[in-house]
C-alpha cells in the first residue's frame, strides 16, 4: 500500500477496518504500508486497535489532532433545521448542519459502532493483522529542510516517517529507499533514523550546516503538543504533537533485519545469525553500538562493508583472518563493460582455474611485500578480437593507488604489465583503474585504500589475449 499523505493514510486505514470488521476470521494478512511520510498517530494506534488511547479516545481528541475523520473517527452528521440562503446557489443545494462532537452510532461499520465491532486491546482484531510501516526515513536526509520550510510546515515535517511512534507503540516497522530516487544505503538510513538531520544540502550545490527535523522537546510523551505555523506566511498556527521520532541504533537495525524479515512472512528464515537460519549477513569495519555510545552517529554511513555473507559464501569482500596474498576477490565482469544494447552479456563463461604451486610461488617472489593476490582464469568475450573488461576486489591497505600493480603472469621470464589510467578506457587491452563500490567513477591515483574497505580493481583484456 503506497501511501504518501495523511488523507491517502486515513482512507486506506479506514478500507482495512471496515474489511476487518466484515471479515473478522481473516487475520495476519501482514499488509505494508510503503513510505508512510505523512502517517498520523492515530493511525498507528487504529493499526493496533488501540481506540482507547489518546489522540482517538474521545471526538474532541479526534477533531483536535486529526485532518480527516473516517473509519472509527467518523463523527455523528446533525442537520440543521433550514438553510442558509446566502450559500444556496442556482444549481447547488447544501445539506446544512456540523458535526456533533459524537462519534457516528447510526452508520453500520462506522464510528462507534465500528469500534465495538473491531475491539481494543489484545482481542483487536486491527492488531491480529499485523500490519507493517515501512518508512522512507531517508526523507528527513534529503528533503527534511524543504518539508519543514516550504511543503508542509514544521508542525507536520517533525513528525514525517514517524519510527518514535511505531517503537513506542508496538507497531512492527521497517524501512526502505526509493529505488532510483534515493541510492540504496542502509547504514544511511539508520543514520536518518537516529539522527533525523538532514543532509545541509542547498540548491545550486551549496553546502550548509545539516538541521534538525524532529519535535524540539526532546520528549517522548505521546500527549505532548506544541503550536507550529501552519501555513508558508506564519500567520496562522495550530496545534501539533511535539514527539522526539528519533529512535536507537538497535531499533534502527530491527527495522532492517528481523522487522523486514518478518514483513516477508521470512522471520523463520532469514533476519537473525541462528543456528537453522540462512547464512546471508555482513560484517562491518566498526561496530555501530560503539559510534552511538561515543556520540558520533554521523560516522555510521560510512561504516565500511568487510564481507558479505550470502548462503555461506562470500560475494563481496574478505573475511577476517584472511592471508596476505589472498586478498583478491573472484574474478568477474566489469561494470564497464560495453554493452549497450543488452541482447547478450559482454562476458561470458568466466571459469576460475587453480594455479600451479611453482607458479604460485613465484608470482609471489616476484611481488614481494604488499602482495594482494593472484586469480587464473579463463572466459569468452562477445565478438572475436574484441576487448573484455573484468574486475577483482580487493582489500585497501592504506596505501594510495599509485602502489598498486597490476600484471599478467606468463612465466617467470614472461610478464604482461597493465597500464593503470584515472579515466575508464574498453577499447585497449593491458589497462586498469580502480573503483570504490559506487563503481562510476574511476579513483585518482593519489587516493589512499583504506584499509577495511574493499575496492574493484577493472582491467582490459583481448580476445585470445
Amino acid at each position: 500500500m503506497h501511501l504518501n499523505g495523511s488523507w491517502a493514510n486515513d482512507d486506506v486505514v479506514n478500507f482495512i477496518e471496515q474489511a476487518v470488521a466484515k471479515h473478522p476470521n481473516i487475520k495476519d494478512r501482514r499488509h505494508t504500508v510503503i513510505h508512510a511520510q505523512m502517517q498520523e498517530l492515530q493511525h498507528i494506534q487504529r493499526f493496533m486497535g488501540n481506540y482507547d488511547q489518546f489522540p482517538i479516545r474521545t471526538p474532541e481528541e479526534v477533531k483536535k489532532f486529526s485532518t480527516v475523520w473516517t473509519g472509527v473517527n467518523a463523527m455523528e452528521w446533525q442537520k440543521a433545521d433550514k438553510q442558509d440562503p446566502e450559500k444556496v446557489g442556482k444549481d447547488y443545494n447544501p445539506v446544512e448542519g456540523k458535526y456533533l462532537d459524537k462519534f457516528d452510532t447510526t452508520t453500520e461499520h462506522k464510528g462507534q459502532k465500528l469500534r465495538d465491532e473491531l475491539k481494543i486491546g489484545a482481542d483487536s482484531l486491527m492488531r491480529a493483522q499485523n500490519v507493517i510501516s515501512s518508512y522512507f526515513v531517508d526523507h528527513t536526509y534529503y528533503w527534511g529542510e524543504r518539508h519543514r520550510d516550504i511543503f508542509m510546515g514544521p508542525g507536520r515535517a517533525y513528525n514525517m516517517s514517524p519510527m518514535g511512534w511505531a517503537v513506542a507503540l508496538g507497531h512492527r516497522y521497517a524501512m526502505h529507499n526509493d529505488t532510483g530516487v534515493t541510492p540504496q544505503k542502509p547504514l544511511l538510513s539508520i543514520v536518518s533514523a537516529t539522527t533525523r538531520m538532514s543532509s545541509g544540502q542547498q540548491p545550486g550545490g551549496k553546502k550548509a550546516a545539516p538541521q534538525p527535523i524532529h519535535g524540539t522537546a526532546g520528549e517522548k510523551k505521546l500527549e505532548a503538543e506544541k503550536m507550529y505555523p501552519a501555513t508558508f506566511d506564519g500567520k496562522e498556527e495550530r496545534v501539533y504533537h511535539d514527539f522526539d521520532q528519533r529512535i536507537t541504533v538497535l531499533q534502527a537495525l530491527h527495522a532492517i533485519t528481523v522487522n523486514s524479515a518478518f514483513q516477508h512472512r521470512l522471520e523463520n528464515q532469514v533476519g537473525q545469525i541462528k543456528e537453522g537460519f540462512f547464512a546471508d549477513f555482513v560484517i562491518l569495519g566498526q561496530d555501530p553500538f560503539a559510534l552511538e555510545k561515543a556520540g558520533n552517529l554521523p560516522a555510521i554511513a560510512n561504516i565500511p562493508v568487510v564481507a558479505t555473507v550470502v548462503g555461506n559464501e562470500v560475494v563481496f569482500g574478505f573475511l577476517p583472518g584472511t592471508q596476505p596474498g589472498d586478498f583478491v576477490g573472484d574474478v568477474e565482469a566489469s561494470y564497464f563493460n560495453d554493452n549497450s544494447d543488452r541482447s547478450q552479456s559482454a562476458l561470458s563463461n568466466i571459469k576460475e582455474q587453480p594455479l600451479a604451486q611453482a607458479d604460485e610461488e613465484a608470482i609471489k617472489d616476484k611481488a614481494g611485500a604488499g602482495y594482494f593476490g593472484t586469480v587464473n582464469f579463463t572466459a569468452d568475450i562477445a565478438s572475436s578480437g574484441n576487448v573484455g573488461v573484468f574486475a577483482i576486489q580487493i582489500m585497501g591497505n592504506n596505501l594510495p593507488v599509485s602502489g598498486l600493480h597490476v600484471e599478467k603472469f606468463i612465466d617467470a621470464t614472461n610478464v604482461l604489465k597493465f597500464k593503470f589510467v584515472d579515466k575508464a578506457d574498453i577499447t585497449k587491452e593491458g589497462l586498469f583503474w580502480v573503483t570504490d563500490r559506487e563503481l562510476e567513477t574511476p579513483l585518482t591515483k593519489d587516493t589512499v585504500l583504506k584499509a577495511g574497505t574493499a575496492y574493484y580493481v577493472n582491467f582490459t583484456v583481448q580476445d585470445g589475449g
